[in-house]
C-alpha cells in the first residue's frame, strides 16, 4: 500500500464536507464506503476552500505561470511569490479600525504600504537592486491585494491563517531565489 491508497474504511465514519462543495467526499451524513473518495482530497479541497488557502493557490499558480513564460529568468517567481506574501502578511496585520477608515482607499494603502518594503528588500536583500525584479515583486502584491483586503476584515483564525500563509509564501520566495530550481535539480 502506497501513501496515496487511503487505508481500509471501518465501516461507518461520516464523509467531511465542505459548505461550499459538498460533493468533495460525500453529502453530508453519508457513508464513506472503502474505495469511496479519499479523505487526504477531500482534506485537501476543504484547505483550499479557506480564504489563505484560495490566495495561496492564485499566487502559486501566478509564480508557476511567470516561470513557465519567463524560463530564462528562474528568479522572477520568487519575486512573485515574495510580493504576494507581503501584501498578505501587510492586510492581515493592519488594525480592523484603520481598515474601517481608510473604506474604498484600502487597497491603494496595502499596495503603498507594501512598496517601500519590496523596494528595501530588492536593494538589500537580494543583491543589486533590479528594477524588473522590484516590478515582479510588485505584481505579486497585485495578486494578493483582493485577499489581503478580506484579512484586513477578517479577524481570530482566518487573520492568523493568513499571516502564516503570507510568511510561508515570503520564506519560499526566499528559498526558491536563493535555492531555487537550479539548486534542486
Amino acid at each position: 500500500m502506497d501513501f496515496l491508497t487511503p487505508p481500509p474504511a471501518e465501516p461507518g465514519p461520516v464523509a467531511p464536507t465542505s459548505a461550499r462543495d459538498p460533493g468533495c467526499a460525500g453529502v453530508a451524513g453519508k457513508r464513506v464506503e472503502p474505495g469511496g473518495d479519499a479523505p487526504w482530497w477531500a482534506d485537501a479541497k476543504r484547505r483550499a476552500s479557506t480564504l489563505a488557502g484560495r490566495e495561496a493557490l492564485l499566487v502559486l499558480g501566478a509564480a508557476a505561470f511567470v516561470q513557465l513564460v519567463m524560463v530564462y529568468r528562474s528568479d522572477l517567481p520568487s519575486h512573485v511569490m515574495a510580493g504576494g506574501g507581503t501584501a498578505l502578511l501587510v492586510g492581515a496585520a493592519i488594525p480592523h479600525a484603520l481598515a474601517a477608515r481608510l473604506g474604498r482607499w484600502l487597497e491603494v494603502a496595502l499596495f503603498v504600504a507594501v512598496l517601500p518594503v519590496a523596494t528595501v528588500a530588492e536593494g538589500r536583500l537580494t543583491g543589486p537592486f533590479d528594477l524588473v525584479d522590484l516590478a515582479f515583486t510588485l505584481g505579486g502584491a497585485l495578486v494578493a491585494l483582493d485577499g489581503a483586503v478580506a484579512a484586513a476584515h477578517t479577524s481570530g483564525q482566518q487573520r492568523r491563517l493568513m499571516l502564516m500563509t503570507g510568511a510561508v509564501l515570503v520564506a519560499v520566495g526566499f528559498g526558491y531565489r536563493h535555492y531555487g530550481p537550479e539548486g534542486i535539480l
